[in-house]
């Protein structure tokens, strides 16, 4: 019996019942669990908080069985909601028959194969201790060992084991340009933008499942230049430039179970192009133009109450930058101040804002200034991808460590100038859509595997 034969007999009597159990966002919990990450981390992708992550947890491993993170990591993959490569070796039903048939020359054969099987148990258990060791050190001794070697290829690598991380997708149904993007339950929405034909409030959604895109409900007002972020299963979309040009402040929210959009309270000012985050329940907005100028300011929405409060600018103005949450803190990066693409890598720390301390700090610039740029938290690593900079191709990828403050410049190309696109995160994935390429539309829809999972079996 096959390793992938005995998978399937697990999956369809022992296992069966308690995955059809689970519900979309408990599978959507589960696959990043097994990808490593941190209920933090789970909770910033999914825009929950880290309590509503501790409840899904204490409920899936109920209803799996599980007493551990790693028991439900290898129960994931031992029923195919994360998907691994299938290893070739006799499993343990095989030894068990072989050792069973009484023949002394056979059981020594099974014995024998029982005692390679552990020795390659145990060589690879040691080798991912090994691993993990090693990656400790990196992310406390930037020093002594580089730590993107684990999340990115280096020059080395075979070009056909880079060619594989990217997969060409489902074409984007309208390309557009300056657009909001946001991931819920399993599917991506594309919201508004700039086409070809102007300022457009269409919203594509697409499946991860199928590959498919389908259209829902338009947003009311037609907008570019915005940016969405998802809190408690809806999607906010503020501000942004209208079809005549002008600015709105109009916050606008979808709910994707329903299929409707209505208003919340207003920004303090019409903005766009600014950078917009989620965290710990709030939204925050960094910066933008203000129909006059590149601004500095920052501002916080909290759903519940309905309202936006005014907390500390940022100490450079500047608009289309980038915006992500890591380790707790939130950093904002590269940017445009109208003369120019910027390198800045500034940090907000929004529990100082509360206590009246000065929340700002400023962190290692990046290698390369850039605007319009995907930037995405992996394993707490930031990485940034694509953009425009100052008259030279910014094609690279840009990875940060936020422990040690150290940038570094990752050997894989985008096309040249691709811009202005929207990207995503899901589970070890990026998602690239749309923007432009060289100054050009494109419907481009393109998936980035940015971290590889190892499982190892069990020693007994």
């Amino acid at each position: 019996m096959s390793w992938s034969t005995r998978d399937e007999i697990i999956k369809s009597t022992m296992l069966g019942n308690d995955h059809n159990e689970l519900s979309e966002r408990e599978l959507q919990i589960l696959r990043l669990l097994a990808t490593g990450v941190s209920n933090k981390e789970i909770a910033q992708q999914l825009f929950i908080s880290t309590n509503t992550v501790k409840v899904h947890l204490r409920n899936i491993f109920a209803k799996i069985g599980a007493a551990s993170r790693t028991e439900a990591a290898l129960y994931a993959v031992r029923t195919g909601i994360v998907e691994t490569p299938s290893v070739g070796l006799a499993d343990e039903g095989e030894l068990e028959n072989l050792a069973s048939q009484g023949d002394e020359a056979t059981q020594t054969s099974a014995q024998g194969a029982r005692s390679s099987l552990n020795g390659l148990y145990r060589a690879l258990g040691v080798l991912g201790l090994l691993l993990f060791v090693a990656l400790l050190f990196a992310l406390r001794e930037p020093n002594s060992i580089n730590p993107f070697s684990f999340f990115s290829n280096s020059p080395s690598d075979d070009p056909s084991i880079v060619e594989q991380r990217w997969r060409n997708l489902a074409e984007i149904p309208t390309p557009r340009i300056n657009f909001a993007i946001a991931v819920y339950e399993s599917r991506i929405y594309a919201i508004a933008g700039e086409s070809i034909s102007g300022v457009i409030g269409q919203v594509d959604r697409y499946s991860f499942e199928t590959d498919t895109w389908d259209e829902v409900s338009p947003k009311q007002i037609p907008v570019a230049e915005v940016s969405s972020a998802v809190i408690g299963g809806l999607i906010y979309v503020p501000g942004g430039q209208l079809v005549s040009g002008e600015l709105t402040n109009i916050l606008e929210v979808y709910d994707p179970r329903q299929d409707i959009w209505e208003e919340r309270a207003a920004l303090p000012i019409p903005l766009s192009a600014y950078a917009l985050v989620a965290f710990e329940g709030r939204l925050y907005i960094f910066g933008g133009w203000d129909g006059q100028k590149f601004v500095n300011t920052v501002y916080a929405y909290d759903p519940g109450q309905d309202r936006w409060e005014i907390l500390s600018a940022m100490p450079t103005a500047r608009g289309f930058a980038g915006v992500v949450v890591a380790a707790g803190k939130i950093n904002v990066m590269g940017g445009y101040n109208g003369n120019q693409a910027l390198n800045v890598n500034e940090i907000y720390m929004p529990d100082r804002d509360r206590e009246d301390d000065n929340p700002w700090m400023v962190g290692e610039p990046m290698p390369e200034a850039r605007h319009s740029f995907g930037v995405a938290s992996v394993a707490d690593t930031l990485q940034i991808v694509g953009g425009l900079g100052n008259d030279q191709d910014v094609n690279t990828i840009l990875a940060y460590q936020p422990q040690s403050d150290r940038w570094q410049v990752i050997n894989e190309n985008l096309a040249a100038n691709w811009a202005q696109f929207g990207f995503v995160t899901w589970g070890p994935y990026w998602y690239i859509q749309g923007g432009k390429i060289d100054g050009a539309f494109t419907g481009q829809n393109l998936s980035y595997q940015a971290l590889f999972t190892i499982s190892l079996p069990i020693v007994r």
